[in-house]
């Protein structure tokens, strides 16, 4: 029908915008963060593309719903202003014929974000957690950023290097001091530095022509020593797969933990969020004629966050054991189910003209 077509273009035209605009604010932030960590020394630089790539599902499970709610108030908003709207009710369309038009677009969505949620975002964390640990092992002298000192381990640690050679792999005037249990410190000069491996794989910092000093400060006595190779562990080896996050767990291996559980309902909540959410923004799109649309945007807004607030406290309530497990979320998804179901009936006895 020509009408369903002309509304689903109108709407999908306005998601298209609003969702590549809230994209690239998601990714600019995450790419902003994780480029200060490379500049920090705590990922290679070259990675930074690829952690970003594989955060990128887990922002869209969140963005897309947003951005069909937004698309779908503005796109119709703006056919109840020019009254394209009222025309069609004249012609014999019920207002609520629109949800069965924008049912494909809102399934397509709703199913997308119920894949990401609960196979592909899981498998990216996990794929993500693998990446960053084995960049790692491979660090090399990525934390020396020449003339910068460099803290780690909350100031345990300390690095410097006056110089590196262009292929990364030897630095020049190195020095390296940390904390040690016994609450002694130990502090190296070294002329030259370059990259080994221990036999484990972890990589070492091989210093030469050097001097080591341990002491602890305030007392006079230093214990000093010469060097002429030296080798110390450069970054500890990241914690294996068994202590990865919550998210990058595969969904059918969820336990029944309240911490697993509260995660497995979230995942199938988003897909559900979407859903309801949208059938929201159709019942709250219509304004009044020659109005602008965006005089219901901010009424209209108050929904979706108090939806995803709630869903985000009922997540905390469920991780915390605050109500039983197999509640879930489903009492946050009834309330506005109704919330949706008294807006779409309301707006199917608004006059036609």
């Amino acid at each position: 029908m020509v009408a369903s077509r002309y509304i689903n273009r109108s709407v999908i035209a306005v998601f298209a915008t609003t969702l590549t605009v809230i994209l690239l604010i998601a990714v600019g932030e995450r790419f902003t963060h994780f480029l200060e960590k490379a500049a920090l020394g705590q990922i290679p630089g070259a990675t930074v593309v690829t952690v970003v790539a594989l955060r990128l599902p887990e922002i869209l499970q969140l963005i897309v719903p947003f951005a069909l709610y937004f698309s779908l108030l503005l796109g119709l908003g703006r056919l109840y202003s020019t009254q394209e709207m009222i025309v069609l009710f004249n012609s014999g369309m019920a207002p609520t014929r629109a949800v069965r038009w924008l049912s494909p677009l809102i399934i397509g969505l709703a199913v997308t974000v119920g894949a990401m949620s609960l196979v592909l975002t899981p498998y990216a964390r996990q794929t993500l957690e693998a990446h960053l640990e084995q960049s790692s092992q491979n660090i090399g002298f990525a934390i020396f950023r020449p003339g910068v000192f460099h803290s780690q381990n909350n100031g345990q640690r300390v690095t410097y290097a006056e110089s590196t050679s262009e292929d990364g792999n030897t630095i020049k005037n190195v020095f390296v001091s940390w904390h040690m249990p016994s609450g002694e410190y130990t502090t190296i000069w070294a002329a030259r530095g370059e990259k080994s491996r221990s036999p484990t794989q972890q990589p070492v910092l091989s210093l030469f022509d050097g001097k080591r000093y341990i002491g602890r400060p305030g007392q006079y006595r230093l214990q000093s020593a010469s060097f002429d190779a030296l080798h110390i562990p450069l970054e500890p080896v990241l914690p294996a797969q068994s202590t990865m996050p919550l998210e990058a767990v595969p969904t059918i291996e969820l336990k029944t933990t309240p911490a697993h559980r509260a995660e497995l309902h979230w995942r199938i909540a988003l897909p559900i969020f979407l859903t309801l959410a949208a059938l929201i923004a159709i019942a709250n799109a219509s304004v009044p004629p020659r109005q602008n649309p965006f005089v219901r945007l901010l009424p209209a807004l108050l929904w979706v966050i108090g939806y995803y607030l709630a869903l985000v406290a009922n997540r905390w309530a469920i991780s915390e054991a605050q109500i039983p497990l197999n509640l879930g979320f489903w009492p946050s998804h009834l309330l506005f189910a109704i919330a949706a179901y008294l807006g779409l009936r309301k707006l199917n006895q608004v006059p036609s003209s």
